[in-house]
């Protein structure tokens, strides 16, 4: 009988203190979406409210795999993200998505030097003003990132993937 009750507390417990079942695709996160033939489009058109692209720098050119063994010259960052993503904010009349209510956070993990791969991207992201603009859109660094302290240098369209274990200055949280 003891056991019962256990198990009945535990179950009620959790549905008090579970996350709103609210959650959508919206929600979701796509990575290693590189590895599908269509990378941006078959997380785009499932929804996704969070995409990952893995940049590596080679040869001055943006490339996008996992590992170093994957990358292939032609696979760049800018073909296979942001040129299908400005596509999208174009059709949409400014927005990523067709509801208007909806974001969309494009995530950059950085594979090699981080200052050199950033400044590249920035570079490349200042070709395509529909994205950089675009309140909707959020553009996120993760992995190599430049020091903190360096944060505000850079241009208000770039974000930050914080590191919980860090203490940050005002202005490297703004």
């Amino acid at each position: 009988m003891y056991k019962i009750y256990t198990v009945l507390f535990f179950l009620l417990g959790n549905n008090v203190f579970a996350q709103p079942a609210t959650y959508t695709v919206a929600n979701l996160h796509s990575h290693n979406d590189y590895e599908k033939q269509f990378p941006f489009w078959e997380a785009y058109n499932q929804g996704f409210g969070s995409i990952e692209a893995d940049v590596f720098l080679r040869e001055n050119k943006l490339l996008i795999a996992h590992d170093t063994i994957q990358l292939k010259m032609g696979r760049t960052f800018d073909s296979f993200y942001l040129q299908p993503l400005q596509q999208c904010i174009k059709k949409n009349n400014g927005f990523p998505y067709a509801d208007h209510q909806r974001q969309l956070q494009l995530l950059v993990d950085l594979k090699t030097d981080a200052v050199a791969t950033l400044n590249k991207i920035i570079e490349v992201l200042q070709q395509y003003p529909l994205i950089t603009a675009c309140p909707s859109v959020k553009i996120v660094i993760t992995g190599n990132r430049p020091p903190a302290s360096t944060f505000d240098s850079y241009p208000s369209f770039i974000n930050f993937d914080g590191e919980l274990y860090l203490d940050y200055s005002a202005a490297a949280l703004t």
